[in-house]
Parts: C-alpha cells; sequence; structure tokens
C-alpha cells in the first residue's frame, strides 16, 4: 500500500461535532484508504454516531481505549494499526477541505522521498461559525522564495526561516510518512497537548517539509478544547515544560535543542506558554535564554505582544464564514 492513506482520528466525546468531521472525510474527492477511530472511551453517543457511518463501510475500523488514555496515545495507537504509508491526522472536532487526501497524496508523489508535507490552515470559531484563513505558506513561500508553488525544504532551509519567522506547523493540515512518524515518537503522551507542536518541529528540522499553500482544513478554536483547558492549568503547565526541558536535553535530541536554541521563533505559536518558564529559569537554560533574546526583539519591532502586531500589521488574515470555504 505503498501510495495509499489512512486517516487517524482521536475522539472524545465529540458525537455531535463528528457530524462534521466523519460528513468531511467521506465527501473527499479521493477517497482515504481506511480511516481508522479510536475512542477514547466517550461517554456520550460517539459510537453510535461512528456506527451510523460504518454501516456498510470497509474502510471504517473503529478502535475503542478500554478506558481514557488521551489524545496522544489514541494517536499512536492508530497510526501503529494504520496499514497505508501516509497518514493524515483528523480531528474529531475540526473539518477538513474535500481535496486534502487528494491535494497532500499528490505532493508526496511528487517528493517521493519527503517525510511530510503541511498544508495552510484555518481557524474556525464555532459559536459565531466565523473562520480565519492563515495563508501563511503562501506568504513564506514569496518572501522567502520568490515564489508560490509547492516546494520541499530542506533541514537546512527550515531553520534559516526559522530564524527569521515562525512557521505554522500544524498537525492536522499534514501527511506524514508513516514510518518516519513512528519513528520520532509520534506524539509523546507526557507532552500532553505540547506533543503535536513538538513532533511538528522535530519533523521538520530532521527531515525538512513539504509546504503547500493552500488551506486544507479548519482548526476548531474552542475554550472546553483539550490544549485549552491544559493551558489555563499552571501547575500542569510547568510540569509540561519541565519534562520537554529534560527531554531534550537528552543525547538523542540535542539536535533539537540546539534547532530551537538557534531558531527560538518555533515558540512562537505558545509564546505565552514559553514566555513565563523562560523568564523563570533564564540563569539555567541557554535556550530560555534564546526566547527571550527573540521576544524583546520582537517588542522591538512591533511584532509583540498580540495587540501591538495587529495595529502595525499592514495585511491581516481573511475572516469569512464557513459557508464560503466549505
Amino acid at each position: 500500500m505503498a501510495d495509499h492513506v489512512s486517516i487517524v482520528m482521536p475522539n472524545y466525546n465529540h458525537a455531535q461535532q463528528l457530524y462534521t468531521s466523519l460528513s468531511a472525510i467521506f465527501a473527499q474527492t479521493k477517497p482515504a484508504d481506511e480511516i481508522i477511530i479510536i475512542d477514547d472511551a466517550s461517554t456520550d453517543q460517539s459510537k453510535a454516531v461512528i456506527g451510523e457511518f460504518s454501516g456498510g463501510s470497509p474502510e471504517i475500523h473503529l478502535i475503542s481505549n478500554e478506558r481514557n488514555m488521551g489524545v496522544a496515545y489514541s494517536v499512536r495507537r492508530g497510526v501503529e494499526q494504520a496499514k497505508s504509508r501516509y497518514v493524515i491526522l483528523a480531528g474529531a472536532d475540526d473539518q477538513i477541505m474535500p481535496d486534502m487526501v487528494k491535494s497532500l497524496s499528490c505532493v508526496m508523489e511528487t517528493f517521493p522521498n519527503a517525510k511530510m508535507a503541511v498544508s495552510s490552515y484555518a481557524e474556525w470559531y464555532p459559536e459565531s461559525d466565523d473562520i480565519i484563513v492563515h495563508d501563511q505558506y503562501l506568504e513564506l513561500l514569496q518572501r522567502y522564495f520568490g515564489s508560490t508553488d509547492i516546494m520541499f525544504l530542506s533541514p537546512d532551509q527550515v531553520r534559516k526561516i526559522l530564524a527569521k519567522g515562525s512557521m505554522l506547523l500544524q498537525a492536522t493540515t499534514a501527511i506524514f510518512d508513516r514510518h518516519t512518524l513512528l519513528d520520532v515518537g509520534v506524539f509523546d503522551p507526557a507532552l500532553e497537548w505540547l506533543g503535536d507542536w513538538f513532533t511538528m518541529h522535530m519533523l521538520a528540522l530532521r527531515h525538512g517539509t513539504v509546504v503547500v499553500p493552500k488551506t486544507l482544513a479548519a482548526f476548531r478554536r474552542d475554550d472546553r478544547s483539550y490544549s485549552a483547558q491544559g493551558l489555563k492549568n499552571r501547575t500542569e503547565r510547568t510540569k509540561i515544560l519541565d519534562y520537554l526541558f529534560a527531554k531534550i536535553r537528552q543525547p538523542k535530541y540535542r539536535d533539537i535543542y540546539e534547532g530551537l536554541r538557534l531558531c527560538p521563533s518555533a515558540v512562537s505559536p505558545l509564546v505565552c506558554l514559553f514566555l513565563p518558564y523562560a523568564l523563570r529559569n533564564f540563569y539555567n537554560s541557554s535556550l530560555c535564554r534564546a526566547i527571550l533574546s527573540w521576544y524583546l526583539t520582537q517588542v522591538m519591532k512591533g511584532q509583540r505582544p498580540a495587540f501591538l502586531a495587529r495595529m502595525t500589521q499592514l495585511t491581516m488574515p481573511v475572516r469569512i464564514k464557513r459557508s464560503e470555504l466549505f
């Protein structure tokens, strides 16, 4: 199944959202070869909803955790069970575009040595049903390469870009070589909601990535989401960051530590998480010092804090209704 694609979707109590996410998966112009749903001991009607979609559909495989194990564990279990060469990690509460599987699988056929391809994405605010479109890779390719074409970026090119600005490496808009994803550890359960950020940057820094200047998924923004709830818990945040900084000091991750130290803009999407930690650990971590130095430079350029950046931006992300994109 060298050119086949598996979609792996973890789910926990997203019964209502599954109607949107699974409908989008079944509306693909090129169907996925298999759809693996890992239900993480849901207590709502999730399994009944999944049953509505799986009736007579052999490509759906439901895996049930006996007890709640978390997103990272569920994703890892699904990737291990997948049979295809490539995997797409879909969110049970997100929505993918109708041509996502076709577009990303074609990209991986065009760049057969690539281990990952990532597209632009949109943020979906369900209360208003607004979508903010981030054509970040279109802007990135134009700025650094004078092109708007799909392009493979080597690890050195990724580092050069991250030395100047962040790359929005969103796991739910990407496609992965399954074996490589398993080799780097998929998502470390101990990192919880930080696991996808770490895995994406490790892949990009070690293997490079193809960037696709096209919006292929909408990521749901919700204060009740897994990551949003985790970020509110200060004790848990500190525990996870302690673990992360200890992990990347290990010899096998030394390249990642150095990559982040030389390219601290990689923490930009989570700067509110990293900045207080960096302040507290300024004296005992060169990475923390690099993060603080980068942030101060951003402030001097008028790109931080966020409200100041919004005032100085010449262009703003496009805000539309979801019906205009899907």
